[in-house]
């Protein structure tokens, strides 16, 4: 499961979380009313997600981290396909910023 970079609000809404760092023991996450840091055992987070006690609310990226996913689609379809990256850039930049 992927932890970095998403924001998950608590089921009653109460307070949200912005997952800062994740490794395989521990997450770090930043209380978004308050600004404080809260630190979570990661397999007891990722518990309370596919419980439904935190609920995804969208993947926050920022343009650089579009940009940068856009010439990683660009590339993997390089190699599958063949050709020059400008050629792929476009749809590649769509794909990214839709998330996929």
């Amino acid at each position: 499961m992927k932890l970095i970079s998403n924001t998950y609000k608590h089921q009653s809404g109460e307070f949200k979380i912005f997952i800062e760092t994740c490794n395989r023991r521990l997450a770090t996450a930043k209380n978004l009313k308050t600004q404080e840091k809260v630190k979570f055992n990661r397999a007891k987070l990722e518990w309370m997600i596919s419980k439904g006690i935190f609920v995804e609310i969208a993947p926050v990226m920022s343009k650089s981290d579009v940009m940068k996913r856009a010439w990683e689609i660009a590339r993997n379809a390089v190699k599958k396909f063949g050709g020059k990256i400008k050629e792929y850039f476009s749809a590649s930049l769509k794909m990214a910023w839709a998330g996929e």
